[in-house]
């Protein structure tokens, strides 16, 4: 899970300026699509995801009758590792395969409406499948989450892309008052782990040494390279182009929020949109300058767009909740520092 901070610097310094700038996809410059944020997919390397050998087909076979013993399960937790599976199938993503992604992850809210982390799914894939509300989900995460600034973000881009200025006074407001932004991205991924490792689907016969240590690496990885997340440009927009005081105060605290994400690409947004709303001379512009460079020694210091792998998250505890807790770990593990050294610039 390679992200390539400096494309993604580079993006949300400049297209807060200029909305006609391309948006990196896959470590080049591209078109931005409409539905995907500042993708996940443009910061990895897509080589785990799109392995091409002489029996990818017959391992796409076998992945789909991993998908279909999840569905038959019927429980939480498989209904919600179907619909991540069924999404990063192909590569890229097959949005025919939208309307049954949603209706799985319906199935599995329904069966446990209390949790925040397939409601944050149900935000995401809505997000991006223009026949579903995803506001009875942006609610419940709300109730369930009421701190978590991810319940009111597609809630404040609703309001700012239909320019209803009182939605988006109050939304924003909202989320600004938040303390931080979990989109439960590493808890998905184990949830996928554990339900892939369940099952034993019988493999087609044209397989004739299966490798379910393959298996398992290449759907982890799929689902860590392609989940879909609302996209934050149009906050970088709206927050570098306001003069109005209020709205900038609420902007410094969304990005504050958002900050603190679980992600390290909302960080890193929420801490360019937090710098823009700060006096650069000033001592909070300085104390987010050095949270910019601490991310940036994470995956440009002193190991270059090396990526998390599935057996990255599958050894770590379960305490470490946020990418940011497992590229350290992982530095650690490689010997590195996991904090730049004094001076250090990337």
């Amino acid at each position: 899970m390679t992200l390539v901070i400096g494309v993604v610097v580079f993006i949300l310094t400049t297209q807060q300026n200029d909305e006609s700038q391309p948006q990196a996809t896959n470590g080049s410059v591209a078109s931005q699509p409409s539905d995907l944020s500042l993708q996940r997919g443009a910061e990895r390397s897509t080589n785990a995801a799109n392995v091409v050998t002489g029996d990818e087909a017959a391992y796409l076979s076998w992945k789909e009758r991993v998908v279909e013993t999840l569905i038959r399960r019927n429980d939480a937790d498989s209904l919600t590792a179907a619909a991540l599976m069924l999404y990063s199938l192909r590569n890229p993503p097959d949005k025919r395969s939208l309307p049954q992604i949603i209706d799985l992850l319906s199935r599995a809210s329904s069966l446990t409406p209390r949790d925040a982390s397939i409601r944050s799914l149900l935000i995401a894939f809505c997000n991006v499948q223009s026949e579903c509300d995803s506001a009875p989900h942006e609610d419940a995460l709300r109730d369930l989450e009421p701190n978590n600034a991810v319940g009111w973000l597609v809630t404040v881009l609703r309001a700012d892309k239909n320019k209803n200025n009182t939605m988006l006074r109050g939304s924003f407001g909202a989320m600004a008052q938040c303390d931080s932004f979990d989109f439960h991205w590493v808890e998905n991924i184990h949830r996928l782990e554990r339900a892939v490792d369940s099952v034993r689907a019988p493999p087609p016969d044209s397989i004739a040494a299966p490798n379910y240590s393959r298996l398992r690496d290449e759907i982890v990885s799929a689902g860590m390279h392609t989940m879909p997340f609302p996209e934050f440009l149009p906050l970088l927009n709206l927050c570098n182009s306001t003069t109005d005081p209020s709205m900038q105060a609420q902007c410094l605290g969304a990005g504050t929020a958002m900050a603190k994400g679980d992600m390290i690409l909302a960080q890193m947004a929420g801490l360019t949109i937090a710098a823009n709303s700060v006096p650069s001379s000033s001592i909070e512009a300085q104390r987010i300058a050095e949270a910019q460079r601490q991310l940036h020694w994470l995956t440009q210091g002193p190991v270059k767009n090396w990526q998390l792998e599935p057996s990255d998250l599958s050894r770590s505890p379960p305490e470490l909740t946020r990418e940011e807790q497992l590229l350290r770990r992982r530095l650690t593990e490689l010997g590195s520092p996991s904090q730049p050294p004094a001076g250090w610039r990337k």
